[in-house]
């Protein structure tokens, strides 16, 4: 009964017990598989998914040498055994309704760990179950035999695998495509969409080439389970090979593909655009007029949806289908559509108009591409620049809202205990900004790089609006917002200066909360992921805040007024000091060669810009210890460039500077 229990439940226990449990469990998967006891087979094989994915943790932190080694192969020595159980299992699929889980799908999941664990090993135990079955007359067994071969190719070498997806494999995996039995054409539609994705040059020889692309053609427009695996396929095709091998076929996959994705089936619809999408952005230069030529059908397609004043999902579903082909055309094809730009904007307004977050994601991406398209982009910068402000100031306002009602209490009764919340908090406001604040944060760097000193009438309102959402924001979020305003101060040049104390205040804000995260703190976090992921966001918020000081003083300087930046000097010396201490960074070694990157970068500008009156004594341990570090830890050219620029002027203007 115990075991019968351990079984159920699947594997928890510890790595070393598995000496004990595995030939346990093999004990029960025999009998399961040999008395026919679905229900009990499916258990045992579920639970052996547990324990090779146990044991294939252990073995990669064997192979990251991150501690003692711990494998003992408990799976390996009964791997045969395991392999025996397992392909008649394959063959017990419920006719009828693929979607109820049984012992045919816990067998294939327990192949693909399986082949996970043991690798290449796996070939010589599975190939006679695939070449003796494959073109069986029994369904059950072609469908088994598609279905090893999609289930191994992730773990098995591209050099081995050949001896799997070779000879006439290949071949019959694509008849069993036109198979009579619904759930063998189904599993052989993945089993290729798993083969493109692994091994894609095994099914693009130049005679292969033709029959491929009739059955890709005629499977996306076929059953919306086999149209998502031929969409995927081609998706994976495209992505691992580029268009090259297809290039005879481009317009043929294109239109199936676009046909595709006007289906009402989610699933396909997705599957179709996103293959659209990745076929369009390896598209050469002889087929942009195909490109071109579907640009007035998907303007025309989303016209028509955002006309629906109360679209229905599939609607909603199609629209942010088919944004981003739209932003991947314009993306490609650059001034050749400006003739369709002013479309192309006022569809993303409507978009910006509706109440959907994943939309507003799509249009920002295309509006993104629109600005860096070298498109004329003033005409329509009002409008995005009054979404940008709206959306800010009512993600502000939601955060806001949410943190007054979760914690009204402690407002009411004792401002102390609030404090004491500050990281709950913190959590609440991140899961309010998410993805779509971040981006839309971006246009405003997108925008003024693309209409640059035209965007200065908005620029008070842009900065108030990025100011006031600098402490609703996630530390990435912050970061993001720093950036805007650096490109705002670049976009205005001297007339910044009017934003001078806010920005400079923000900044300082943004020190001192990296300077809070102190050793003691990260290594107060449970793991060494969570310490990556905390100093990952701390060192991209510092990054973004010396940049931002860079932008503002060249900003400033472009127009001869750099002396407005040197009241601002102690706070820019007491951020290089804190990029400049050994603990800045410890656990992302990438990051803090970038921060130190950044920060000779302000070094050379400061001399550059103000002199003599950039540097006193004091600076000398903090700057030394920037030029030393690129030197010891960072010899690519740009980081050379960045020493050497600072170097320039710590000789210059800082007597007591030694290389």
């Amino acid at each position: 009964e115990e075991e019968e229990e351990e079984e159920e439940q699947g594997w928890e226990g510890k790595y070393e017990e598995l000496e004990v449990f595995v030939p346990k469990l093999l004990k029960m998967t025999r009998k399961a598989v040999r008395d026919g006891e679905e229900a009990s087979a499916m258990r045992a094989l579920t639970c052996w998914i547990d324990v090779m994915d146990q044991e294939i943790d252990v073995e990669e932190e064997d192979e990251s040498g991150c501690a003692r080694s711990r494998s003992r192969g408990y799976v390996r020595k009964h791997a045969d055994e395991l392999m025996k159980l397992i392909l008649p299992s394959l063959t017990r699929q419920i006719e009828g309704n693929d979607e109820i889980y049984c012992s045919a799908q816990a067998a294939a999941s327990s192949l693909h760990s399986l082949s996970s664990l043991v690798a290449d090993d796996i070939i010589p135990m599975i190939q006679p179950f695939i070449q003796e079955n494959l073109q069986a007359k029994h369904w059950r067994f072609r469908e088994a035999a598609a279905m090893a071969v999609g289930a191994i190719l992730p773990g098995i070498s591209k050099e081995k695998s050949s001896s799997i997806v070779g000879g006439k494999v290949q071949v019959i995996i694509l008849d069993r495509l036109t198979d009579g039995h619904p759930l063998v054409r189904n599993t052989a539609s993945w089993t290729l969409s798993k083969i493109c994705e692994h091994i894609p040059e095994s099914i693009t020889s130049e005679n292969m080439i033709p029959g491929l692309v009739e059955k890709l053609r005629c499977g996306v427009n076929g059953d919306a389970k086999d149209a998502v695996f031929m969409c995927t396929a081609i998706h994976h095709l495209v992505e691992n090979l580029g268009v090259r091998p297809l290039s005879n076929h481009y317009g043929t996959l294109l239109q199936a593909l676009f046909e595709a994705s006007e289906r009402p089936e989610e699933d396909v619809h997705r599957a179709a655009c996103e293959a659209i999408g990745v076929l369009v952005n390896d598209t050469p230069e002889e087929f942009h007029p195909i490109v071109q030529s579907i640009l007035p059908v998907v303007l025309s397609r989303l016209a028509s949806l955002m006309d629906n004043k109360e679209p229905t999902t599939t609607e909603i579903s199609l629209l942010e289908s088919l944004l981003p082909i739209l932003g991947h055309i314009v993306s490609l094809m650059g001034p050749r559509v400006a003739r369709f730009v002013p479309t192309v904007m006022e569809l993303c307004i409507k978009a910006f108009q509706m109440s959907f977050h994943e939309i507003h994601i799509e249009a920002v991406i295309v509006v993104e591409r629109v600005s860096r398209g070298r498109i004329a982009f003033t005409p329509f910068m009002d409008p995005v620049l009054d979404f940008v402000v709206h959306h800010l100031k009512s993600r502000a306002k939601e955060a806001k809202s949410k943190v007054l009602r979760k914690y009204k209490r402690y407002l009411l009764q004792d401002l102390g205990k609030l404090a004491m919340l500050h990281g709950e908090i913190i959590e609440v406001l991140r899961d309010t900004h998410s993805r779509c604040f971040g981006m839309v944060v971006g246009l405003v760097g997108d925008i003024s790089r693309a209409v640059e000193s035209r965007i200065t009438p908005r620029s008070t309102e842009l900065v108030e609006v990025l100011v006031d959402t600098f402490d609703m924001a996630c530390l990435k979020n912050k970061g993001q917002i720093l950036q805007g305003l650096g490109d705002l101060a670049l976009a205005t040049n001297g007339h910044f200066e009017r934003h001078l104390p806010p920005v400079m205040k923000l900044l300082e804000r943004a020190r001192v909360i990296c300077e809070g995260q102190d050793d003691e703190k990260l290594d107060g976090q449970k793991t060494l992921d969570e310490k990556n992921d905390k100093e990952g966001e701390v060192g991209d918020l510092t990054i973004s805040s010396i940049e931002c000081y860079v932008s503002v003083l060249q900003a400033l300087a472009d127009d001869g007024k750099e002396r407005l930046f040197i009241p601002h000097l102690d706070q820019v010396r007491q951020w290089l000091r804190l990029v400049a201490n050994k603990s800045f960074c410890k656990y992302h070694q990438s990051l803090r060669k970038e921060a130190m990157k950044c920060s000779a970068g302000l070094i050379g500008d400061l001399g550059r810009c103000l002199g003599n009156r950039a540097f006193v004594k004091e600076d000398n341990a903090a700057y030394s210890q920037i030029v030393a570090d690129i030197s010891k830890f960072d010899h690519s050219e740009e980081a050379i460039r960045a020493r050497d620029y600072a170097q320039q002027y710590l000789k210059e203007f800082l007597p007591s500077y030694k290389e």
